[in-house]
């Protein structure tokens, strides 16, 4: 079922500010039902050298994205690319999701052929903190 998140696609875009144990990371995201979503890939991405790293993947047997924690993630390429484009196609991903080989009940969405999950479900499954700095218009992830 494709859902209609925004009319205009610069509403709901947004470079958000992102910090990482104090370290400001420049990230992609969209807001969909005022929650911040992430490319999994780019958070992914950002945790790699914390202690809350964990890796990607498709899982062919499964069809299905397979999250591994613990694991330093393994960079694919396209990492933290803007998407940003005019047209925006999304769909609520249908793939299971597994994390250490547990199946997880999570909404996600294919936005442009990437999957987005949202933040604070990202933290449940990983490990890690994430805080609203309202100050700052800054999502505060947190790993220690």
């Amino acid at each position: 079922s494709t859902h209609c998140i925004s009319s205009a696609a610069s509403d709901v875009y947004k470079r958000q500010k992102l910090s990482v144990n104090g370290i400001d990371v420049e990230v992609s995201g969209y807001s969909v039902n005022d929650s911040n979503y992430y490319k999994i890939r780019d958070i992914a991405m950002v945790l790699r050298t914390t202690n809350a790293r964990f890796d990607v993947a498709w899982d062919e047997n499964l069809s299905a994205i397979a999250i591994s924690t613990g694991v330093k993630y393994t960079i694919v390429g396209g990492e933290l690319n803007s998407d940003h484009s005019a047209a925006l196609n999304v769909d609520q991903n249908t793939a299971p999701v597994y994390v250490d080989g547990e199946e997880k009940e999570v909404l996600s969405y294919n936005i442009n052929g990437n999957t987005y999950f949202k933040i604070r479900d990202i933290a449940d499954m990983v490990g890690f903190d994430v805080d609203w700095d309202g100050d700052t218009q800054t999502v505060v992830i947190r790993t220690n």
